[in-house]
């Protein structure tokens, strides 16, 4: 039996269906007082299985997009894994016609738009495709006159049935709690095919940098064939006890298996009773390299430097007590 330990729930105002994420299943049971209640159909299991990794230089230089849709194909480890295949990652991505229709309260010179005010907007319309997720791609983007700027992008389709708003965040050098970004990805949800107009509305006067602006989107089924995939080998007959996880997975060909557990340094790993290298996977994840074939799979957790820690403390116990009982000595020989 294989359980889903990080399955994640979406609740949405009754009506709002175009809020919920691409993958989400109503669950009736729990929709109760106005909203609904999603339960993800592709909740990954604690232990799962892919063919093979990309190196971190190549995920860096991926788009926000793209990077999202690697975690779905492949792994991305920091070093070479003994045994395992480099993969050759092709976007699922693809770019849609789209077009800049009009700039309202804003001028734009080159790559320059000047905001002369709240409520300034670049009004964009769109072709959706049925059954695909939607992302607002702006690429390049900086504020220049103000340190932090939020503002929102909305997507409507031709006859109001469908709406959805996203909100994001830009962020200067100058700000103190700056995130360093030249690009910002909304996530404007699937559903509402045909053609689409997407606002997007800026709260205050401002210039900003924007040196591209593209409508890119996902297929649902290119979706749930890598979620399928990444759930069709995974760990079964999971026992968690403390510091100890156990189960076993059978492979049809060499992959690797990756931990839905973050990487500590603390955790050894064994594939049939030997111990096995565990490497730091997805930026914040662990998992290890499997040969095709029936294996039992043990993971044993100490918290790390615990026992040289333990010594320490015993031997500073110890020097603590020589010289208290030095010291008590000294003062009766004094007396």
């Amino acid at each position: 039996m294989t359980k889903k330990y990080n399955k994640i729930e979406f609740v949405a105002p009754d009506g709002n269906d175009s809020m919920v994420p691409m993958g989400y299943t109503k669950l009736e049971s729990a929709s109760k007082d106005g909203y609904s209640v999603y339960e993800n159909s592709y909740a990954l299991p604690i232990g799962y299985t892919l063919p093979g990794y990309v190196t971190y230089e190549e995920y860096s230089n991926l788009s926000s997009l793209d990077k999202q849709n690697l975690f779905t194909k492949a792994v991305v480890l920091e070093e070479e894994a003994e045994g395992l295949s480099k993969y050759d990652f092709e976007t699922d991505a693809q770019k849609v016609e789209s077009s800049i229709k009009g700039l309202h309260m804003i001028t734009k010179s080159d790559n320059i738009y000047t905001l002369l005010g709240e409520g300034s907007a670049i009004l964009i319309t769109a072709d959706i495709p049925e059954n695909a997720e939607v992302y607002l791609v702006l690429d390049g983007i900086k504020t220049i006159d103000i340190s932090k700027l939020d503002f929102v992008a909305t997507r409507t389709n031709s006859d109001n049935s469908f709406s959805v708003k996203k909100k994001a965040s830009l962020t200067s050098e100058h700000d103190n709690w700056a995130v360093f970004q030249d690009q910002v990805l909304f996530n404007l949800g699937h559903g509402g095919a045909g053609e689409n107009t997407i606002i997007v509305t800026f709260p205050q006067a401002n210039r900003m940098s924007i040196n591209d602006i593209s409508v890119m989107v996902v297929p649902e089924s290119s979706y749930v064939s890598n979620m399928e995939n990444l759930t069709s080998q995974v760990l079964s007959n999971v026992k968690m006890e403390k510091n100890v996880i156990e189960g076993t997975i059978s492979t049809e060909d060499t992959r690797f298996l990756q931990f839905s557990i973050p990487y500590s340094k603390g955790w050894k790993a064994y594939v049939d009773g030997v111990e096995t290298k565990l490497y730091k996977s997805d930026v914040m994840y662990m998992g290890l390299v499997l040969s095709e074939g029936n294996h039992e799979i043990k993971l044993v957790y100490n918290t790390p430097w615990l026992v040289p820690g333990a010594i320490l403390t015993i031997i500073g116990l110890g020097i603590s007590v020589t010289l208290a009982i030095y010291d008590s000595k000294k003062r009766v020989k004094t007396v």
